[in-house]
């Protein structure tokens, strides 16, 4: 019988050998698989980390884009056509008129005309104001807030006479330079 257990305890060490062998194995595939498995989860978050920023970047260009559209619309609508300078015009005259003061326009020289973009072209006029002082001031004012893309430019102020029959006025001198849509173009 003692041969007996001696086969037995070999049988059952040669079994636990391989049980422990096995359980090695196993146990060092299953941790390899774990760790790739890890790898692939946190490369998963780190690509959706990326992605849901970039799509808050592009959820803040998009409302950057819109903000900056409405204002080149805005800007756009304040730049008048070629033919729509009389316009222009009959604007300021009215509000001379509101602030009581007396007004000359003059178109300038056409060479002094210059393009501000392939699509934009401007028009300068001189403006000659003569009234009191508050009404002058307003004017200009009112021309410096003008709801056309305008540039006031070359402003001089003196005192005398506007013309023959209004004397002893503030006077008023300045260019406007009158951006346009250039509809040939």
């Amino acid at each position: 019988m003692n041969e007996l257990k001696k086969k037995f305890a070999v049988k059952v060490s040669i079994a636990i050998l391989l049980i422990v062998f096995f359980l090695y194995i196993g146990a060092e595939f299953l941790v390899k698989g774990i760790e790739a498995s890890s790898q692939k989860i946190v490369e998963g978050k780190q690509t959706i980390a990326l992605i849901n920023n970039k799509n808050s970047r592009l959820a803040e260009s998009k409302k950057q884009y819109e903000v900056t559209q409405k204002e080149m619309n805005e800007v756009l609508g304040t730049i008048l056509g070629k033919d729509e300078t009389v316009r222009f015009v009959e604007e300021a005259e009215n509000i001379a008129r509101e602030n009581k003061v007396k007004l000359k326009i003059k178109p300038l020289d056409a060479k002094t005309e210059e393009a501000a973009q392939d699509f934009i072209s401007s028009s300068s006029f001189s403006f000659t104001v003569g009234g009191g002082f508050d009404g002058v001031m307003h004017f200009l004012g009112a021309m410096e807030n003008f709801k056309y893309c305008v540039n006031v430019e070359n402003i001089k102020i003196t005192f005398g006479d506007f013309d023959a029959y209004n004397k002893d006025m503030i006077i008023l001198t300045f260019n406007v330079k009158l951006y346009q849509k250039d509809s040939q173009k």
